[in-house]
């Protein structure tokens, strides 16, 4: 909801300059109808001293038309006619776009939660259990595991630690971690590696509590569980530290 307030505060002088756009011209136009040419009276007034009009005959009175006369409408001049009938049209279709800009504007908000396409913004990743997994190389696992932890839920926090190991063998380059992969294609890969020893036996355990839902897994049995995974963790970052000071 924040996002979705501060994208549409960015969009408002946006919004406003339409807006003022479309007044001005709607008031451009109704200048430009209004403002048609003036005849100055002073000099009209002058014009017509030089001409005497009282010889001129007024034309007789014509008779009314009979109910079966045919009337005759003033007809508007081609010109004034066109030139009206097309500002109308004009103004017209720059309300449409105007309308259809902010239709368009009020949708990207929305549906986006930001109207500026700017490729350097990188969107916020939400990391959830079930797609923990899949992003694992770059989610951190530890706060995950306090959740379990505070639920009671050892069986997840066993888990949750062995996933913490293969993330640590694949930063160090021990394994190659793909999602797709089992446990017992990474024990073949740690094989001829000093870890190896510490590594299966954090697999069993984990393969036993995590398939094995008859087998009742409390608190104490986790913290039983517990040192063995924190011990190889150790000994992974040992190795990390040790290639560090050889680089």
């Amino acid at each position: 909801m924040k996002t979705l307030l501060q994208n549409i505060i960015k969009s408002c002088p946006l919004i406003c300059s339409l807006f003022i756009l479309c007044f001005h011209l709607q008031n451009g136009l109704a200048q430009d109808l209004n403002n048609s040419p003036k005849i100055d009276q002073k000099k009209w007034e002058k014009i017509a001293e030089k001409y005497d009009y009282s010889s001129i005959q007024k034309a007789p009175k014509k008779e009314k038309p009979s109910d079966n006369d045919i009337k005759i409408e003033p007809i508007q001049k081609p010109e004034k006619a066109e030139n009206a009938q097309s500002n109308n049209l004009v103004s017209y279709a720059l309300f449409a776009l105007v309308i259809i800009a902010l239709i368009y504007i009020g949708y990207r908000i929305i549906r986006n939660g930001q109207f500026w396409n700017n490729k350097n913004i990188v969107r916020e990743k939400v990391y959830t259990l079930e797609n923990l997994e899949a992003n694992l190389a770059e989610v951190d696992i530890d706060p995950f595991l306090k959740q379990a932890l505070s639920e009671n839920d050892y069986r997840l926090a066993i888990r949750l630690l062995y996933l913490n190991i293969i993330k640590s063998l694949s930063f160090n380059n021990f394994i190659r971690w793909r999602r797709e992969k089992t446990n017992g294609e990474y024990l073949t890969e740690m094989r001829k590696n000093a870890l190896y020893p510490a590594f299966e036996h954090c697999t069993r355990i984990y393969e036993f509590v995590w398939f094995n839902e008859v087998f009742s897994f409390d608190n104490l049995a986790f913290e039983k569980s517990k040192p063995e995974f924190e011990k190889l963790q150790r000994l992974i970052s040992a190795n990390d530290k040790a290639k560090s000071n050889e680089k």
